[in-house]
Formats: C-alpha cells, structure tokens, sequence
C-alpha cells in the first residue's frame, strides 16, 4: 500500500494552494472551486491558464471536505491533467485521490486513483508499472461491476501490451473492452477496440486478420454516421493503406490513402493525421512510378508539417522517405543527408523502433560504413527482442503476484477475524492487552522515524534545488549585463569615437565645435556605466517612462551626427503601459544596435524606422538603403545574434533581410 507521509501532505497544500494573499477560508469556499472548474474544463481558455486553474482546483479540493462529491471533482481534474498533458499533476492529483479514497473505505474510488496512476505510467512508457496498476483497478472495477470502466481499462491493457509486442495479451484485453462496450452500447468504444485489434494483428504480420478489423471498424462507422466524428473514417483507411503498403500491394494502398486525403477538413482540423497520410501516399505513388516528381512535393509537404508540429518519430520515419527518394534519383548526396539527420534524431529520441529502420536505411546509402551500421543492427534488434520477452514475462509475474497478493491479503483479513476474537474472549487478561498496547507504540516510534528521514531527505533535496535556480539566475544576470554593455555602452563609444575622429582631419574652429558636444556626452556614458555597475536589478525603461520620448530623442541625436535622412513612424494607438520595462529595454537595445550597423557599414541615403501595432503584436521595422550584404555569407555577430536573442526574451521573432546594394531591413515582433 501507498504512504502518504505528512511532509507530502504539506508539500502538496502548497503546491495546489489557490492563492498566498487571502484568507484561507475564502479560497476554499465552493464557489471559487466551481469557478476553477469551469474554467480549466474550458477548451477556450489558452492552455497555461487552464493547468493552473486545474491545479488551483486540485488544491481547494484537497483542502475542503472529505467526502465522495469532493473525490468524484478531483478524479475529473485528473482526467483534465491528461488531457493537457500535464503528467507530473496527473500522477499526484492520483495520490490525492487515493489517500481520499482510502480514508472513505470507497473502493470506486481506490480503484480509480489505480487507473489514473496506471494511465500516468503508460504516457511515460513505465509499461511494466502501468500494468500493475491497471491490474489492481481492474480487481475493484470487476467487484463493482463497472463495465464503462472495464471496457476502457481492458482497452488501455491492450495498448501496453501492443508497446511490448505481447500480440496474444494485447488481443485477449481488446477482446474484453469489446464485449463490454456492446455490453453498454457504446460505439466509440467497440470502435476503439476494433481499431487495437487491427493494430495488434498488424504488429505480428498478420495483415489479413487486421484488415478484417478494420473493415469492421469501417462498417460501424457506415452504420451508426458515426464519419463526423473524430476523422474516425480516415483513421481506418490509413490502417488499411499500411497493411497493403507492407503487403506491397501498392495500388490498393494508393487508392485507400487517396480516399483518405478527400475530407478537405482533416488539413486543418487533424495536421498530424493528414501529415501521416500525404506521407505514407507520397511513398506509395514512388513505389509505383519511380519518377514521379510529385513524390518530392508531397513529401516535402508533409515534412514541413510534421516539422512544425515537431512529431519526432514522424520526421523520423519522413526522412528515411525522402532518403530512399533520392537514391533512386541516384542523388547520393541528399540520400546521405535525410538518412544521417533520421539517423541522429533517431538516437536523440532513444526509440529502438525508430532506430532500427534509420540504421537499416543509411547502411543502404553510406556502403562504405555498411557492415558498422549492420552490426549495430543486429546489436539492438537482439536487445529489443530480450527486453520484449522480459517484459511479456514481467507482465506475467506481475499478474500473478497480483493475485497471491489478493489471495493473501484475504487470508490475512480471515486471520485479523480470528485474532480480534480471540482477543475480545481474553479482554480481561491485562497482561496480553500490554503487550499488544506496547508492539503498537514500538511500531509508531518506527514509522515516526522513518517519516522524519524521509522529510528530511525532502528537505535536503528542495534546499539543492533552491541552490541551482540561484545559480542558472547568476548566468541569465550575467548574460543581461553582456548584452546592455555592447549594445548600450560600446554603441555609444563607437559613435563617439566615430565623429572625434574628425578632429584629426579637419582641425578647424567650426569643426571643433560641432565634436564639443560629443565630449560632454563621455560623460553620460559614465553615468549609464555607473547605473550599470550600481543599480544592476534596476530595468532602464518602466511602464512610466515615456519610450517614445527615448526613441524620438535617440532619432534626433543620430540626425545631428549623420549624414543620413532619418524618417520615424510611431503608430499613435498603441499602448506602451501594456509593455513590460524588460521588453522596453530589449527593443530599445535591439534600435540601437540596427542603426549603429548602418552608420558603420550601409552608407544609406534613407533610414526609416516605423513602429507599428498589429493585432495582439508589436511589429518594428528598420530599414534602409544602403549597401546591404549576402545573408548566405554573411557570419553573425554579436550584434546580430543580440538582435535574435533580445526578440527571442520577448517571446517574439526576429528576421533579417538584405541584398547587395538594395538595401537592408530588420523586422522584429513582439507580443503585447
């Protein structure tokens, strides 16, 4: 059994607690709770929100009182932390619910606590600890007879089993979850199973056997209108295009992921799905006709997609495409290239079943390296077929120290039965009450112990955890200061020194005089030095400073020493207020370090600069129309990789674009 040590209990108040600065009886109350509720349940709200209302649901609830209302709302949170993907909240909002759940004696909800723990273990491919705990839902689910539950753990089972290539088990559970899903008449659910059984008879080759399945799932689709929903329809014939694609059966394949590709809104409304298909049909029509440069399109296509939607294992399994592509093409240079970048995303991930078909594909194009690229093959696949069997047969063991478990556990209460008997008959007898009064307060000396350890243990790892944020806070200080030395303090000192240099030209009275003032201004660069060196947690810009008096007279200063007609163009609607001081500074800086670049190498005739409002975005624009330069040859420097970096701070992007002799622009955006 689970522990729930009172370190963990405070920990966790924390963690889930609603707000710091009101009272503790205003934020438990079941009106905040409820609002909480609606709005982490609530797919508009933007996702960030919608984890930290989950969370501060989580805390009011574990606060308020114990009671099965109150557990039923914190399983619907777990359920809402899967579907954000927020693993680390599902697995203790779980243990909550657990702790709950066993004070109440309700094994509804024991069981529950079991099955999200087991669906937490599942998303981080724990599978051996996710069997186990879906093995132990599964014994409270059956004594209650749930057949909703059931039906959706079996089909979970099977998905694990699938994982591990443990065909028979995986078979048995979809078979399960089928039978009570007709049993209730839900039809996503006989679907779901459908769809596992045509994958698990896919995983073993027997295609025939799959397709049938599929076919069903098909059927039931037809049947019910149930083609709306989901992009159900699509799903299936992509299954069935892989069986024919690994029967090569080419033209089947292509005619199935053709009528795939018809619903025009699976592009939109399922990229990952659509990326999938266009993939897997672009592959299909090259395996047909060799030269079909419409191959090349789609795949670039769905690459562009996956890449954006950052589907590693899909980019994986694309590039191992594109690689095959071009060396029918006899290109052994892009050949070479998609097949080394599958290969090393391949390793990056740690996926055997992406990395044996990246290996098996570049050991075809690097020959040379062939028999090294084999040998790690064969290496892996050995691994990969021990830790399959290992795992079947830890799913065995673990199903049944279950059961002994159980079994043992029922003896057990028999026995306390029979003791408790005992004792009330020799009640009487003191000495036998002492002795057991005695054990008792040994073992509660032992656990009190045992908790401290433990809280200590916790202690020492918050106090090291504490320790590292400081330091990462140190570098990212560190970094700031670098930045606002070279793109404050050297620009200035460049321009300075730029135009007292004239002196040594040109000593006239007249010439002089126009320099003084760039003396004076040493002097400023002193005092912004000594802000720096004094006031370094201090931002050079506030929401009540006025920013475009700082850029209006940055502009003017530049006009008095350049020879270059400057034009700026401020949109009067926006709202500086709504821009926080450290994207002020950044912005600032990045202008400062756009038009130092001009004065030192463009010799422009114009330099406009134009800071507009679009939507929810800052857009500024800086360009001229100077000499410009070969971005392919082109290195960056420092002050170049500023300007990326200060945008990137701001959560915005940053984009350069120049040619020679037309000139150069520098667009950055930034959300409001």
């Amino acid at each position: 059994m689970i522990r729930f040590r009172n370190i963990t209990f405070i920990l966790l108040v924390l963690f889930f607690g609603c707000t710091k600065k009101q009272p503790l009886i205003a934020e438990t109350n079941k009106d905040s709770t409820a609002i909480y509720m609606r709005k982490a349940e609530n797919i508009k709200v933007p996702y960030g929100l919608r984890v930290k209302y989950t969370r501060k649901a989580v805390g009011c609830l574990n606060l308020q009182k114990n009671d099965s209302a109150n557990t039923d709302k914190l399983i619907r949170m777990a359920r809402n932390f899967y579907l954000l993907n927020s693993w680390g909240d599902l697995k203790v909002t779980s243990r909550i619910v657990f702790k709950k759940a066993r004070l109440q004696k309700n094994e509804y909800f024991i069981g529950q606590s079991y099955r999200w723990l087991g669906i937490y273990y599942k998303t981080i491919s724990h599978n051996d600890s996710a069997f186990y705990y879906l093995l132990k839902a599964e014994k409270f689910f059956l004594n209650k007879k749930d057949e909703k539950l059931l039906a959706s753990l079996y089909l979970d089972k099977s998905t694990i089993q699938i994982n591990v290539f443990d065909i028979f088990g995986a078979e048995r559970s979809a078979i399960k979850s089928l039978i009570y899903s007709k049993r209730i008449n839900d039809k996503l659910g006989v679907y779901d199973a459908l769809i596992n059984l045509g994958i698990a008879f896919n995983a073993s080759e027997d295609y025939k056997k799959s397709n049938f399945y599929i076919f069903k799932a098909i059927r039931l689709i037809s049947e019910n209108n149930l083609e709306g929903q989901f992009f159900l329809k699509e799903i299936c014939l992509n299954n069935l295009g892989n069986n024919y694609l690994y029967l090569k059966d080419y033209k089947k394949a292509s005619k199935t992921f053709k009528k795939a590709l018809l619903n025009k809104k699976l592009r939109k409304h399922n990229p990952k799905l659509y990326s999938t298909i266009v993939d897997n049909f672009a592959y299909v029509e090259f395996k047909l006709n060799n030269n079909n440069k419409g191959s090349l399109s789609l795949f670039l296509e769905a690459l562009k997609i996956k890449d954006s939607l950052r589907l590693n294992a899909e980019i994986i399994y694309c590039k191992n495409h594109l690689s095959e592509y071009f060396f029918s093409k006899k290109d052994t240079l892009l050949s070479f290239k998609y097949a080394n970048e599958a290969l090393k995303l391949a390793r990056k991930k740690g996926n055997y079943n992406d990395l044996l078909p990246s290996l098996k594909q570049i050991s075809i194009v690097d020959f040379k390296n062939y028999s090294s690229y084999s040998s790690e093959y064969i290496k892996i696949f050995d691994s990969l077929y021990r830790k399959q069997s290992i795992a079947k047969n830890k799913f065995a063991a673990i199903a049944y120290e279950t059961e002994e478990i159980t079994t043992e556990k029922d003896q057990a209460i028999k026995q306390k039965w029979i003791f408790l008997s005992i004792a009330v008959l020799l009640f009487l007898i003191g000495i036998l009450l002492f002795m057991v009064i005695h054990q008792r307060t040994k073992q509660k000396e032992m656990r009190l112990l045992q908790d401290q350890q433990k809280a200590n243990e916790e202690i020492y790892q918050l106090l090291q955890n504490q320790q590292n944020k400081m330091d990462e806070g140190r570098q990212l200080e560190k970094k700031r200061i670098a930045q606002d030395l070279h793109d404050g303090i050297m620009n200035r000192l460049t321009s300075t020194r730029l135009n007292l240099h004239v002196i040594a030209e040109n000593s006239e009275t007249e010439t002089i005089k126009k320099c003084l003032p760039f003396i004076d201004g040493i002097q400023e660069i002193e005092k912004e030095i000594r802000n720096i060196a004094h006031d370094l947690n201090s931002n050079v810009f506030t929401n009540k400073t006025s920013f475009i008096g700082i850029v209006e007279s940055f502009i003017e200063e530049q006009k008095s020493i350049s020879s270059s007609n400057y034009h700026l163009e401020i949109d009067a609607s926006i709202n500086w207020e709504q821009l926080a001081g450290f994207k002020k500074i950044h912005l600032f800086r990045i202008l400062q370090e756009a038009i130092q670049n001009i004065e030192k190498h463009a010799r422009a005739k114009n330099i406009i600069v134009s800071i507009l409002k679009k939507e929810r975005h800052l857009l500024v624009e800086i360009f001229d129309d100077g000499n410009g330069f070969s971005s392919k040859n082109k290195k960056k420097g420092i002050g170049l990789q500023n300007i990326y970096s200060r945008a990137k701070s701001c959560k915005g992007s940053a984009e350069i674009k120049s040619r020679l002799n037309e000139g150069t622009t520098v667009i950055v955006r930034i959300p409001i």
